[in-house]
């Protein structure tokens, strides 16, 4: 930075406000030989540069760097406002889409959740209890028939390139026996841990085949 720049404003606010070296040591905290110092372009703390500005009444950034360096601090505080606006904007955007869809996959009998399988917590729609007929607790043994397996089961099971499918079943409010596939795939967190399971369940008794397949789970 240009050391010329800040004596130069230094002396020009000392003259201006009618203060001497031994003013601004005194009122600082500082000797007279270090302000002597500044003057002529010697290096000076942040701290006290800080008091410094402090005592003249001007800003820090202004005094040390300049005109350029405030109108590149106060161009960069408009930018961090512009980026924080679109920010929001695009989290609006998002959290509206998500309600459409949570909306539409309500009303087409589909449940989403999310398998946490280092802690074993499951995460469903709001729609889950009703459509599986069974409390909150129970959903883990209804949905996911793997919560005895290994971690390195859930990888073999869940964490190939498709999504693992099979289907369960569930016994309704009148005993009628109702049957859904469900479709979920294993995701890893940045250092390429397992992390949760994320799925689907959907409603297929009318597509239901008389042999329940390998994958099928019986209520």
């Amino acid at each position: 930075m240009d050391q010329s720049g800040f004596s130069d404003r230094l002396k020009h606010l000392l003259k201006q406000k009618k203060k001497t070296q031994a003013h601004v040591a005194t009122a600082i905290g500082t000797s007279v030989p270090s302000v002597h110092r500044w003057t002529k372009g010697g290096q000076i703390e942040y701290k006290n540069l800080r008091s410094l500005a402090d005592y003249l009444g001007v800003n820090w950034i202004w005094l040390r760097y300049g005109d350029e360096a405030v109108e590149s601090v106060q161009q960069m505080q408009t930018e961090d406002a512009a980026a924080t606006s679109r920010r929001r904007e695009y989290l609006n955007q998002i959290m509206d889409s998500e309600n459409r869809m949570r909306q539409a996959l309500d009303m087409a009998d589909i449940v989403t959740w999310e398998w946490n399988v280092l802690t074993g917590s499951v995460e469903c729609s709001k729609n889950a209890s009703t459509l599986f007929n069974v409390d909150e607790n129970a959903l883990p043994n209804c949905m996911l028939p793997y919560t005895d397996n290994t971690i390195e089961e859930l990888i073999d099971i869940f964490g190939r390139n498709a999504p693992h499918v099979w289907d369960f079943s569930v016994k309704s409010s009148d005993k009628a026996v109702v049957w859904f596939t469900s479709k979920a795939k294993l995701y890893f967190d940045v250092s390429g841990r397992p992390t949760k399971v994320i799925g689907v369940s959907f409603e297929t008794t009318k597509h239901k085949v008389d042999i329940p397949s390998s994958t099928s789970v019986k209520p």
